[in-house]
């Protein structure tokens, strides 16, 4: 559902401060998201310049740009590199890690700041990047 609705859901409006119809129609949206499942709940926060929603910020600084987002409650939830998974699998959790920065940050100095979280993120995890 998220790889379905996030996409759609960011650039449902963006109406940077504007209380108008489309902005009313974008809460409709994540409301009528909400409404589908009573056991998933789909948090949304925004401001004037910024919608985070599932992983994704959409921000607005001039140009408008997508990066990472993590919720302050979120934790590493990276697999641990020693577990006993298969080894093809914890190989290519680096590889995949970054290739899904490439594909979300659009900003290069953004990407740049990402890619060393998720590095310092990965070798704490035991990981040899």
């Amino acid at each position: 559902m998220g790889a379905a609705f996030a996409p759609a859901m960011l650039d449902f409006s963006w109406d940077y401060g504007k209380k108008d119809t489309s902005t009313v129609h974008f809460l409709d949206f994540h409301e009528y998201i909400n409404s589908i499942n009573d056991n998933v709940g789909l948090s949304l926060e925004y401001n004037q310049s910024e919608i985070m929603f599932l992983d994704l910020s959409k921000y607005h600084n001039g140009n408008i740009h997508t990066s990472i987002y993590r919720k302050s409650s979120d934790c590493d939830t990276i697999l641990r590199a020693d577990s006993f998974h298969p080894s093809s699998l914890i190989t290519n959790i680096p590889l995949g890690q970054f290739q899904r920065l490439r594909g979300i940050c659009d900003c290069d100095d953004e990407f740049d700041q990402q890619a060393i979280n998720i590095y310092q993120r990965l070798k704490q995890r035991g990981y040899n990047t």
